[in-house]
């Protein structure tokens, strides 16, 4: 998508385009990019190794990620098929913020944890409808993928 400022006036194009790679940094901050890194890992067909290496905290920026982008794909690569009740936190055009807050220490281990999240809408800069949900996580074993088996009400 176009973005930022215009290098070449009247080319119809407003802005312009980035490319990343995996392992690559963003401009301003020089940091390696969670959203980036998922689209760079979907476009070269190694998304399922990547789901592999991510820490719970990160599953849980890839699903506020996967509302963003309105990406079924990547939401449904952060869910078990038999996660039916995960009902999505974010719709239509809202921008949502979220903070992830630590979990209670009897509420991890090596197969599941439980991680609380507050979220709210922005509109016009403000926080609204603020939320703490709880996101369980869960992995079969110690080298499967996290996912989000359920997401509840704190």
């Amino acid at each position: 998508m176009p973005h930022g400022g215009d290098g070449i006036p009247d080319n119809d194009f407003k802005g312009h385009f980035c490319i990343h790679f995996i392992g690559s940094t963003t401009h301003s901050k020089n940091n390696v990019d969670l959203g980036h890194q998922i689209m760079a890992n979907k476009a070269s067909g190694t998304l399922s190794a990547l789901m592999m290496r991510l820490t719970p905290y990160q599953i849980i920026d890839a699903y506020f990620l996967a509302g963003h982008y309105r990406d079924q794909g990547l939401m449904s690569a952060l869910m078990p098929v038999s996660s039916t009740n995960v009902t999505p936190i974010f719709s239509g055009d809202k921008i949502v913020k979220h903070r992830i807050l630590e979990p209670a220490p009897d509420h991890v281990s090596e197969l599941a944890v439980d991680i609380p999240v507050e979220s709210c809408e922005v509109h016009s800069g403000t926080c609204i409808n603020k939320s703490t949900k709880v996101f369980h996580l869960r992995r079969l074993t110690f080298v499967d993928a996290w996912q989000i088996e359920n997401i509840s009400q704190q």
